[in-house]
């Protein structure tokens, strides 16, 4: 079979092709790789924040007269009453379980974002490898 500069423009072109392509691939990884970055300072934030108020809800459960050590008055009472009622414990742990519920959502996001990543990832493995043997049938050509 006679080689013609036909086929071996068209076999430049193809690997011309495949390079915008991973370029592009390369672009939505990065892309992907920051709002990972972003979320997961969100989480982490929220995974900190979380911790402190868990401790602060354990504290009013374990020591409610340390709601109003050394404060008197009407609204030293309501404290003090909502702490022995375990109302202020029962808010706490209402907004304990919002700001899991968010966090939550936020993991799930991330786990989506990574598993997308992952595809991309396999893409642009496709996508070199595609390079790679085109590479090699171009210096194979004139051989």
């Amino acid at each position: 079979m006679e080689k013609t500069q036909e086929e071996y423009d068209n076999l430049c072109d193809q690997k011309s092709s495949k390079e915008n392509e991973k370029v592009q691939v390369e672009g939505e990884i990065t892309s992907i790789d920051e709002q990972i970055e972003t979320l997961q300072a969100a989480y982490d934030d929220i995974d900190d924040a979380l911790e402190e108020i868990r401790d602060i809800r354990d504290k009013i459960k374990n020591t409610p007269n340390e709601c109003i050590a050394k404060w008197e008055g009407q609204v030293a009472q309501a404290v003090f009453t909502s702490c022995e009622s375990g109302d202020l414990y029962t808010s706490y742990q209402t907004y304990i379980d919002d700001i899991d519920a968010v966090r939550d959502e936020l993991n799930l996001k991330l786990t989506e974002l990574e598993n997308k990543r992952s595809e991309k990832y396999g893409i642009l493995q496709g996508i070199i490898s595609s390079l790679n043997d085109l590479w090699t049938s171009i210096q194979n050509y004139w051989n």
